[in-house]
């Protein structure tokens, strides 16, 4: 396993443990399709979350600033082909991220627009 595939697990890790605690029930990790990879797949409450971990060692802004156009497009692509997949088409969705820099952890609800 290469060094920025453990990084990414790690930050994972962290990532759902932080939103564990915060009351997400985490469904799926790392989820393929054609169009991308979904990182977390989550409940809260009645809503799928879909959530994109970014680690930097930079800033968290720059963590932000690292989705551009393209992966906000699989994105939302790889999570219509979750929805459809799971017949979850009707259900309230959104995609958030977190960003890991250092010690500093960061969840943003509703990140990317696309979501019900």
């Amino acid at each position: 396993m290469t060094q920025r595939r453990q990084t990414g697990n790690a930050g994972e890790d962290r990532a759902a443990t932080f939103l564990e605690r915060r009351g997400f029930v985490i469904v799926a990790r790392n989820w393929s399709c054609r169009y991308g990879e979904l990182d977390l797949i989550a409940r809260e409450a009645a809503t799928v979350v879909f959530v994109e971990v970014r680690v930097r060692k930079s800033t968290l802004d720059q963590a932000r600033a690292s989705i551009g156009t393209r992966k906000i497009a699989r994105l939302t692509a790889s999570a219509f082909c979750y929805l459809q997949e799971h017949g979850l088409e009707q259900c309230d969705w959104r995609i958030d991220v977190v960003t890991l820099s250092g010690d500093h952890i960061e969840h943003i609800p509703h990140a990317i627009e696309g979501g019900a």
